[in-house]
């Protein structure tokens, strides 16, 4: 069971990242893994203090195999949704040590939008994003 002790939220928060890891990275996920990593990552994101850098890393795992993988655009754009609403949560050590990943949630994001034929949209969003991810290196 998942505690809101910092410490024990800690420890929990790495056991959980470790098991999103294992059943993502792999080359085939059958559906029964990625169901267990959506599963620990809704745990991740509903449990008090569950820092959001945990958050970030299990939601950029996912995301990052349901863009290669299977080209999921309603997973790619939950789990994109989910980073950048994170990102501002995150300390200035974190904000560097993750900062691919929130760059990365606005590109995906941003040709999920493309893809659907609205190109100005996509545009504007990539446009904004500087202004979210301030303090992250190469972003300008």
């Amino acid at each position: 069971m998942l505690t809101a002790s910092p410490v024990a939220a800690q420890v929990n928060e790495a056991a959980l990242l470790d098991t999103v890891r294992a059943d993502i990275y792999t080359h085939t996920v059958p559906p029964q893994q990625r169901r267990t990593a959506e599963r620990i990552i809704a745990t991740l994101d509903s449990v008090p203090g569950v820092r959001a850098a945990s958050r970030i890393e299990a939601h950029a795992m996912i995301g990052e195999y349901l863009r290669a993988a299977i080209d999921d655009e309603d997973g790619i754009t939950l789990h994109a949704k989910a980073i950048m609403a994170l990102a501002g949560q995150l300390d200035s050590a974190d904000r560097v040590r993750l900062a691919p990943q929130p760059i990365h949630a606005y590109r995906d994001l941003a040709e999920v939008i493309a893809g659907h034929g609205d190109i100005p949209a996509a545009l504007e969003l990539l446009a904004n994003a500087p202004a979210t991810l301030r303090g992250a290196p190469g972003v300008g």
